[in-house]
């Protein structure tokens, strides 16, 4: 009778330690997942990250570098975005004294409304296109408060009277047009000047507006210079000549594009 007392306990405090077992193991579980959640929702993604993975998702070079190298934005402008993607260099002896420079990979230039990369490092008058992977441009515009647009297509622009109004304009020794291209962005307007031949001498307009104000040394077929000045919301680009004068302003007008060209006589 004693021996199946003493059998009877100890079964007893064999369920109770199994039980506290599982019980510390379901708690040590969750714990660990509780802890995961809350690394990978800690930090918020953010414009330098979806830049990362659109770099990261092109055919750029990058395979001897591994993940080793870097991204950075330079510059959000209207609605392009210009990236470096470089490497760090240690060049201290000091192993307690760190002496880093950066080595360019790639200087890019990313146009979310248009969905391009254009590589710029090489020439940045004649870029190449980048081709990427990467398609949440729903985030991009978010994360890089960038406005989303509807990118005409480059077919129409200048041919569809719904996407382009002009009219004649006359000015102080001077005439020209006037027209105003709905839901445009600058690049694009600038890209349909040298597309459709707008101007004279639009072969030796730059296929990129520059970042900066630019002046170019021509001296061909009676052109002598062309000169641009860039700011946020225009752009204007002057072509003097031995005998006169063209000037094409593009500027934004809301979600619009105002474009005036206007030939000046000497």
């Amino acid at each position: 009778m004693k021996c199946n007392f003493i059998y009877a306990v100890i079964i007893f405090f064999i369920s109770i330690s199994c039980k506290k077992e599982t019980s510390l193991k379901e708690i040590q579980s969750n714990s660990k997942k509780i802890n995961v959640e809350y690394v990978e929702t800690k930090r918020k993604l953010d414009c330098g990250d979806m830049i990362y993975q659109i770099v990261k998702s092109s055919d750029l070079n990058l395979k001897d570098y591994k993940d080793e190298y870097f991204v950075r934005i330079e510059e959000i402008l209207n609605d392009s975005v210009r990236i470096k993607v470089y490497v760090e260099n240690n060049l201290s002896d000091n192993p307690s004294q760190k002496q880093i420079v950066e080595s360019t990979i790639a200087r890019l230039l990313f146009l979310p409304n248009k969905k391009e990369i254009w590589d710029v490092t090489a020439d940045p008058e004649h870029p190449t296109i980048v081709k990427f992977k990467f398609n949440d441009f729903e985030s991009v515009f978010k994360l890089c408060d960038i406005s989303q647009k509807e990118v005409v297509d480059e077919l129409q622009i200048g041919k569809n009277p719904k996407s382009i109004d002009c009219k004649t304009i006359t000015v102080e020794m001077g005439k020209g047009e006037e027209c105003l291209f709905k839901n445009a962005n600058i690049e694009d307007v600038y890209s349909s000047i040298i597309r459709d031949k707008e101007v004279d001498d639009y072969q030796y307009l730059l296929k990129l507006i520059p970042k900066n104000d630019k002046s170019i040394l021509i001296n061909k077929n009676g052109l002598i210079s062309i000169e641009y000045k860039v700011n946020k919301d225009k752009v204007e680009i002057k072509f003097s000549y031995d005998g006169g004068l063209t000037v094409v302003n593009i500027e934004n007008d809301n979600n619009d594009v105002k474009r005036t060209i206007i030939y000046y006589v000497n």
